[in-house]
């Protein structure tokens, strides 16, 4: 078999010598990777391989920009381990494949085996601690798991875990939000929108460059996949069975959806009855900026982990939601090794689809 790839070696003899391979078909082809990135969506091309050496900033915006494109990334660096830093990045950014430029002949095995050969050690960083300290050297955590829960339906939990999905995943932090809320809301969004990729034997839904798993069989796989971030959205705390509660406590940061409707402060003073000891964070939406400061008051102790969300009609919405980043620093903090890059902005296909029958 012939994969179809894109190159940008910047030298003609790594060029050369992956021509040379049966199983490679270059179809496009410079030594700018910037200038490989535009011609993305003019080729049909199943990989892209990528010499990092020639640009750390052009290599980051390049997986991206590949990753919406839905075209596979081979990023060719100098040392696994002296380029630990920048193989984080670009993981974070989607790249589950990395040669080192001794190492060239091991890219049909490389194509074959996508991404399976993904070696997640890589995602370990060793991080010396001072010992004069007593403290021992750590291993830094690098995936960090999220939930989220409404305290009643339609209370708009499901718009803000994929929102916040969005929002890391398109400054360059790869993550997963997985569906546990029985919905079934990212099919319907597959079978309504032309521009998503529903892959069945995975379990997920991909739109606008974010994985959205909605199989619960599908989860262990995807743990093992190289994502800084997983978004479980557990939708209304009153429909969460014994072992979802375990789930739930388990997760390095919990978010919790309330209102201020008189309706909803009496789900909320329930919710939090239930979740006031566990380390939640309280994201309230349609909150006007008038009742916000009594909000505070009212919360007491919980003021300085309660949020105000914006007024959010579409998940998918481009606009910056800064109390998402407020609300996320010390995760983002813990993941420095990934730039902050700014991805350029796609206008959201909005065609629809006929109803399947």
């Amino acid at each position: 078999m012939k994969y179809r790839l894109v190159l940008a070696a910047g030298h003609e003899q790594i060029s050369d010598q992956i021509k040379k391979f049966d199983e490679v078909e270059v179809v496009e082809e410079n030594d700018d990777i910037e200038i490989v990135e535009e011609v993305l969506e003019f080729v049909d091309a199943d990989f892209a391989v990528i010499n990092t050496m020639l640009s750390t900033e052009k290599s980051l915006h390049f997986v991206q920009r590949a990753q919406q494109m839905r075209v596979k990334v081979i990023c060719i660096v100098t040392d696994l381990n002296v380029d630990k830093k920048l193989i984080l990045s670009l993981a974070g950014c989607g790249v589950m494949a990395f040669i080192q430029i001794n190492e060239l002949y091991r890219i049909p095995e490389y194509l074959e085996a996508y991404p399976e050969q993904f070696d997640y050690q890589l995602l370990q960083d060793s991080i010396e601690v001072d010992r004069t300290a007593g403290a021992k050297s750590a291993m830094q955590k690098r995936k960090t798991t999220v939930a989220v829960l409404g305290i009643m339906p339609r209370i708009g939990t499901t718009t803000h875990a994929l929102s916040l999905a969005k929002y890391l995943n398109d400054r360059g932090y790869k993550t997963a939000y997985i569906e546990l809320n029985g919905s079934d809301y990212i099919r319907q969004l597959a079978a309504t929108y032309i521009a998503a990729v529903d892959d069945v034997a995975e379990g997920k839904v991909t739109y606008e460059g974010l994985d959205m798993y909605y199989n619960p069989g599908s989860v262990p796989k995807a743990l093992r996949m190289p994502y800084l971030f997983y978004i479980y959205d557990f939708g209304d705390i009153h429909e969460l069975k014994s072992r979802e509660q375990i789930t739930w406590l388990e997760k390095d940061i919990k978010v919790l959806v309330a209102g201020t409707k008189p309706n909803e402060i009496d789900q909320l003073q329930y919710a939090v009855q239930q979740v006031y000891n566990q380390n939640t964070k309280y994201l309230f939406n349609f909150c006007s900026t008038d009742e916000q400061q009594d909000v505070e008051a009212r919360m007491g102790s919980r003021s300085d982990v309660t949020y105000f969300a914006t007024w959010l009609p579409d998940p998918f919405a481009a606009e910056e939601n800064f109390y998402f980043a407020e609300m996320m620093a010390d995760a983002l903090a813990k993941t420095e090794t990934v730039s902050e890059v700014r991805v350029e902005k796609v206008q959201k296909n909005r065609l629809w689809r006929k109803k399947r029958r």
